[in-house]
């Protein structure tokens, strides 16, 4: 075959719904344990903070409370959803920091703070719940990429297994011309490819390309835009420019709806599980 398999809705419902069995027992996909999990983990740190950094009485914590708050990295982490909007990772600066937060703190979901009084039971417990499910999800679409990740990193360790060489992208890792295509057995790592991103690049003995993005999705919305709106619209764009001299390939998984890669694969997108990434490396080895 020339190309990687195209499928029919049957196959990609009985594929999809082995994605997702895959997707579970990795423990990644929501609703699920590790959401949860995350969220209770949440709820403790932030709790830490306020017992230990003083915030509502218009105290600043002494030194030694904020170096043993903010020195955990995960309590760090989960301050900065105090903020509305979540701010960026911040620099450490000692115990100043702490009574920055505590100005900053979203006022909608923390009204103590601003009024520099303690809190009220009730409005600890709603406080928790909001803060602690934003920083939860955050932490979920950090593992998703993680794994997403570690899925490209099994694709490009077969590669070497199978004799391709990791070459340095040329062109300032611009593609925009066929000349910049990687050769036979050979591969680039993450490139613009006529400026839109792949993640590997991989060169087949007859002067063709794959071009390969590994998605992760945990919900059937999210897969909308995870597939048909990204990457099926870059196999558009690639196919206007190169042809059929490249091959765009979407690598798979998690939890997608059927309308979605039906579409995606009309669009000129091959899709591929990484379930059955032994089965896309058989045939790239037959290229």
């Amino acid at each position: 075959m020339r190309t990687p398999m195209l499928w029919s809705d049957l196959a990609l419902r009985r594929e999809s719904q082995a994605a997702v069995a895959h997707f579970v027992k990795g423990g990644i996909a929501e609703p699920g344990a590790v959401y949860w999990v995350e969220r209770r983990e949440s709820r403790r740190l932030i709790m830490a903070f306020f017992r230990s950094a003083a915030c509502g009485n218009n105290q600043v914590p002494d030194a030694e409370t904020a170096r043993g708050v903010l020195l955990e990295p995960r309590v760090a982490s989960a301050l900065r959803w105090l903020i509305a909007p979540s701010s960026s990772e911040v620099e450490i600066g000692g115990s100043q920091i702490l009574a920055l937060i505590c100005r900053l703190a979203d006022s909608e979901r923390f009204p103590w703070l601003a009024r520099g009084r303690k809190p009220k039971p009730h409005e600890i417990k709603q406080a928790l719940r909001a803060t602690s499910a934003l920083h939860a999800a955050q932490s979920m679409q950090t593992e998703r990429r993680a794994y997403g990740k570690a899925v490209e990193g099994l694709l490009r360790d077969r590669l070497l297994q199978l004799g391709h060489r990791l070459l340095r992208t040329p062109n300032g890792g611009r593609i925009t011309a066929p000349m910049h295509m990687p050769g036979a057995k050979s591969f680039y790592g993450e490139c613009s490819v006529h400026g839109r991103r792949t993640d590997l690049l991989i060169g087949l003995s007859d002067g063709r390309a794959v071009a390969v993005e590994a998605k992760g999705s945990s919900s059937v919305v999210n897969s909308v835009k995870r597939v048909l709106n990204d990457t099926a619209a870059k196999a558009r764009h690639w196919r206007e420019r190169f042809g059929e001299t490249l091959v765009p390939v979407a690598l798979l998984s998690g939890v997608y709806g059927i309308d979605s890669l039906r579409s995606a694969q009309a669009s000129g997108l091959y899709l591929v599980w990484s379930h059955e990434l032994d089965s896309f490396v058989d045939w790239l080895a037959s290229q």
